[in-house]
């Protein structure tokens, strides 16, 4: 855990990340003087919790691999979500939900009813009573999505075929033609053309 977290730190800010202090709940092991050279920080065994400490000009420090354009994205998807927050929101919402915070994630009916913890026949049958089915309901995000993408970004096909959850471009210019009547490419243009 410790080592995936100097590791993700380390790719945001784009150099290694030295903490302040780690401190860890167990026993100091016997290699122990290893954690210290591994982490390029000190580290301490035994403490009542195990705990990370960072430099307060670390959380002032830009991230590495920011991209304006993402953000935008994501805070868009997030306000939406916001938006159509319910106290009981149905099955079909919370599949949606879950689709759009989890770009490039668009697992199997049974994989989607064990997140829900439910069974898959109960989560079909609770979709067909609001008119649904889960392919429909994963084609109309991918639509949505592909659609958004291809407006308001500069990702090529393929980078939106793969945060579609496609392995081949052609599948996905497939299913887009058959969404919206055109191909993304044409999509696009006529977008750019309009604004």
């Amino acid at each position: 855990m410790l080592a995936t977290t100097v590791t993700f730190a380390s790719q945001l800010i784009g150099e290694f990340y030295a903490f302040k202090a780690v401190k860890l709940g167990y026993p100091a092991p016997d290699h122990a003087a290893d954690y210290e050279k591994i982490l390029k920080s000190p580290v301490v065994f035994g403490a009542p919790q195990t705990e990370i400490e960072i430099f307060r000009e670390r959380l002032d420090q830009p991230m590495h691999m920011a991209c304006e354009e993402t953000f935008e994205i994501c805070a868009r998807q997030c306000e939406r979500l916001a938006s159509s927050l319910s106290e009981r929101a149905s099955p079909a919402d919370d599949i949606r939900r879950y689709l759009v915070m989890n770009p490039g994630e668009f697992p199997s009916l049974d994989e989607m009813a064990e997140k829900m913890s439910m069974s898959s026949r109960t989560l079909r049958r609770k979709l067909q009573e609001s008119g649904y089915s889960y392919q429909k309901l994963l084609d109309e995000v991918r639509c949505e999505l592909a659609t958004e993408y291809l407006k308001e970004t500069n990702l090529s096909q393929k980078e939106i075929a793969y945060l579609l959850g496609y392995k081949m471009v052609s599948s996905f210019n497939s299913a887009f033609r058959q969404w919206t009547g055109s191909p993304p490419s044409h999509f696009r243009r006529s977008q750019r053309l309009s604004s």
